[in-house]
């Protein structure tokens, strides 16, 4: 059975200060899962196309991103074939960017920032729990 030990989270956002964040919650809620952040959705796309890396367990994605967006990461992403549950994180308050979310498959949850520890706890322990 997989221990939490070998599980891998991964936040996709250009703010770094949101990224550290993120993970000091993470880890105070599953502290032995690893995190892996990105500043730049094509790096994390990078990470995720090479077959030896460690697949994360979930992937927290903004939506609004220089570069590539977070609608376009998921494009690319969807044809990677991997399996992940993904959160979206967005400042955005566009209701066609929730109607979206909703609608696509592997996103699990919508989150409007600023993100708070307490809506970031729930989310993460959702994941726990339904493993």
């Amino acid at each position: 059975m997989p221990t939490h030990d070998d599980k891998m989270y991964m936040i996709i956002d250009d703010d770094v200060i949101n990224n550290m964040v993120c993970q000091l919650i993470i880890k105070s809620v599953v502290p032995n899962t690893r995190t892996l952040c990105f500043v730049n959705p094509l790096e994390a796309l990078e990470y995720l196309t090479n077959k030896d890396s460690v697949k994360p367990e979930i992937i927290l994605l903004d939506i609004n991103m220089p570069e590539i967006d977070g609608w376009q990461f998921l494009e690319k992403y969807e044809n990677l074939d991997i399996n992940t549950k993904i959160v979206i994180l967005s400042s955005s308050s566009n209701e066609s960017d929730k109607y979206r979310a909703e609608k696509h498959p592997l996103v699990v949850n919508y989150v409007s920032k600023p993100l708070t520890i307490e809506k970031l706890m729930k989310i993460v322990r959702n994941v726990v729990d339904n493993e």
